[in-house]
């Protein structure tokens, strides 16, 4: 089936998705756009419900390959390239958009390793934050993400374009930070909470044994439960004006500094 209409139906419920996080939530889909980031969501598993071919802009690509409902005019549609444009949510275009069933891991469904390296976001609530943390996320090997109190829809378009698809690659659950202290205590993780009031400087820590960096929200940083909670509280130095960095930047310092120390192993 060919939609030429940016008054069609299905259009229109994808642009709706696109910038309602209520409208997400109701009806437990959301949408994805791009080659990679689409081939990382059904490689993950996610159930796909429709997609939209632009086909005079659409090119596989190897490295992420798409599997598509060939000959199902329930789930296949081609579009125009305006209608394409109206439902995109990037400015450049890459000729496919899918609509997913949206997906939820409990604590106990995140994956078992003996050794796990964990990331905990408190009220993080900027889209493109989030989706750089789980890009870095994602490039470091981190076993799991665990979002608290949660301030941001992971399935915003923006949190996915940023991640590059990252938010299908790495493992994640929300959750309370009461249940999220729980769980690590239960699994013997260590917790160590960013602040830049922290006791230890972050490269003085040890991160080789089973650990959890806790990140907090960009205005207000970590509340009062997550600094009691933790085990160390991390500083990152500063040698400028300002005392401290964007969350995902300082995401990605402290990850990378427990990878390099996993390394040494």
């Amino acid at each position: 089936m060919e939609i030429t209409s940016v008054q069609n139906p299905k259009v229109k419920q994808v642009v709706r998705l696109q910038q309602n996080a209520r409208e997400r939530r109701e009806s437990n889909v959301f949408v994805v756009e791009g080659v990679r980031e689409f081939s990382l969501a059904q490689r993950a598993g996610y159930k796909l419900i429709s997609v939209f071919i632009c086909s005079n802009v659409y090119t596989t690509d190897g490295q992420y390959p798409i599997e598509l409902p060939e000959n199902d005019s329930e789930k296949l549609f081609e579009v125009s390239r305006e209608v394409y444009c109206k439902m995109a949510y990037r400015e450049g275009v890459e000729g496919i958009i899918g609509v997913f069933e949206s997906q939820f891991l409990g604590l106990s469904q995140l994956p078992e390793t003996k050794n796990p390296l964990i990331l905990v976001l408190e009220k993080v609530e900027k889209p493109g934050n989030l989706g750089a943390i789980f890009r870095t996320a994602d490039a470091a090997g981190v076993t799991a993400i665990i979002i608290c109190d949660a301030a941001c829809d992971p399935f915003n378009p923006n949190a996915i374009r940023s991640s590059v698809g990252c938010v299908f690659s790495v493992p994640w659950a929300i959750c309370s930070g009461s249940d999220a202290i729980s769980w690590l205590r239960q699994k013997g993780i260590s917790i160590f909470s960013s602040t830049p009031a922290g006791k230890s400087s972050y490269f003085d820590v040890n991160y080789t044994a089973p650990a959890a960096i806790v990140m907090g929200a960009e205005d207000t940083g970590l509340s009062v439960q997550w600094l009691n909670a933790a085990d160390k509280t991390l500083l990152i130095p500063m040698q400028g004006s300002i005392d401290s960095l964007n969350v995902s930047v300082s995401a990605a310092v402290l990850l990378f500094e427990a990878v390099r120390q996993r390394k040494l192993l």
